[in-house]
């Protein structure tokens, strides 16, 4: 046989080993290490505060030509603070907080509408979501913003991407009795109020705590399991891509595993993990997959992250620290 002819054969043969390695069958994925590690905390830059000087947790989002952080802070009674998204030049706070008609109350993670230019805060004492414009808070006059809608008690969204006003993909919480609550991710129709669950249950589990995000890009979400080393990716449809067991899967020690994630312009998902106890838990690290599951790299930050987001126009990421540092970004270019 020639070998023109024997390198077709070989490929296959190589294709086909690979599909068939022990680490994945179908849609699970068992991943025994993880230790490609490289350490980024010198490339972290450090966005200045001191103006504003945000609590413990300022979680931050892009949107038009600005950063939005949305936490409280110990120089104003505001939960919403905006820096330029060039330089991440501290601008204003705005959006009070308190029980009045114009304030909020008990504030959540905000959800962004790139394309109109606003975005959506919910206020969880007031079982509300408000809607407000960017322009309109950047100027010098008075603007409180708009009722959105009303939050449905027995089933509803604490946080999800917005793709648009009929699509938002995210966890929705149904509360079970005063001290407890079962957690899903579910596609939410803003104009009808409609949720339908997406997420497998997972009934192998006891007590299953979650986080997720989403991409309206890639019409993929991963769910984030924090007291398990188990992370599954599907699409908007409920179809399961995979489901990844990390080295610790079958532990069930009281620790602490994955919090926060963001998908890339260039078909990666970033999650930070920890794996550590829940007293004492730390996370100081992100783990790289592609959209498949497959593991890539970790990036070692050296700081304890609480939040963080994206900026595709930049490739790069916005981290919120618990830390001497409260905010900083990473540039990924050539990291991932």
């Amino acid at each position: 046989m020639k070998r023109k002819q024997l390198l077709p054969l070989c490929v296959g043969a190589l294709l086909a080993l690979v599909a068939c390695q022990p680490g994945r069958r179908g849609t699970e994925i068992h991943q025994s290490s993880r230790d490609r590690v490289v350490s980024v905390r010198e490339a972290i830059r450090e966005i200045p505060t001191d103006e504003v000087l945000l609590g413990n947790v300022g979680v931050p989002n892009v949107l038009g030509e600005c950063l939005v952080v949305v936490g409280e802070c110990a120089t104003n009674e505001c939960c919403v603070h905006l820096f330029s998204r060039d330089d991440y030049r501290y601008l204003k706070s705005v959006i009070p907080i308190g029980p009045g008609p114009e304030e909020i109350t008990i504030w959540g993670p905000i959800a962004t509408d790139e394309s109109h230019g606003r975005f959506f805060l919910p206020d969880f004492g007031k079982r509300k979501i408000f809607v407000y414009e960017l322009d309109s808070l950047l100027r010098d006059e008075p603007y409180a913003g708009a009722e959105w809608l009303s939050l449905d008690a027995d089933a509803f969204p604490s946080d999800y991407t917005y793709v648009n006003d009929t699509l938002c993909v995210g966890r929705v919480i149904y509360p079970r009795g005063n001290s407890d609550f079962v957690p899903r991710v579910a596609r939410w129709n803003m104009t009808t109020g409609a949720i339908v669950p997406i997420s497998p249950v997972r009934d192998d589990l006891e007590k299953i705590r979650v986080t997720c995000a989403a991409s309206g890009e890639y019409g993929l979400y991963v769910e984030m399991y924090n007291r398990v080393d188990l992370l599954s990716i599907g699409d908007f449809e409920g179809r399961v891509k995979a489901n990844i067991y990390g080295p610790e899967w079958n532990s069930r020690q009281e620790k602490s595993y994955y919090s926060k994630a963001v998908f890339t312009t260039d078909g990666k998902l970033i999650v930070s993990y920890s794996g550590e106890d829940y007293a004492t838990a730390r996370t100081t690290r992100l783990l790289v997959f592609d959209l498949d599951g497959n593991y890539l790299r970790t990036l070692d930050v050296g700081y304890d992250i609480l939040s963080m987001c994206y900026d595709g126009e930049r490739d790069r990421l916005i981290m919120n620290f618990d830390d001497d540092s409260q905010l900083g970004y990473l540039d990924l270019e050539g990291l991932i």
